[in-house]
């Protein structure tokens, strides 16, 4: 028997100004993302749906596990006038691993 994992991601923001998606479809396509922090726990994974964003050493594991139907893209990272403080956006930014699409 197969066995299936469910989790929920932080969700630390939303789409910022710059995200491409075609909203026709469901799930939207998302063709260049723009991700906004409005806040960061610090979790490696953070989701905005329907994209998830990853630390390097989650995209590093996921690439070593050989799964399938996942592939990897660039993310723009801004943080809002609202957003966590500098130096824990520092860490996201150098941990940031981008995102499976």
């Amino acid at each position: 028997m197969r066995r299936y994992y469910y989790f929920e991601p932080e969700v630390s923001g939303g789409f910022g100004d710059n995200v491409i998606l075609d909203a026709s479809v469901h799930p939207p396509l998302i063709t260049r993302l723009h991700y906004e922090f409005d806040g960061w726990l610090g979790d490696s994974i953070v989701a905005s749906f329907p994209c998830y964003l990853i630390t390097e050493d989650v995209k590093e594991k996921i690439l070593k596990g050989e799964f399938s139907g996942v592939t990897f893209d660039k993310v723009e990272v801004t943080i809002s006038a609202t957003g966590p403080e500098a130096s824990a956006v520092r860490m996201a930014e150098s941990e940031r691993g981008g995102w499976p699409r």
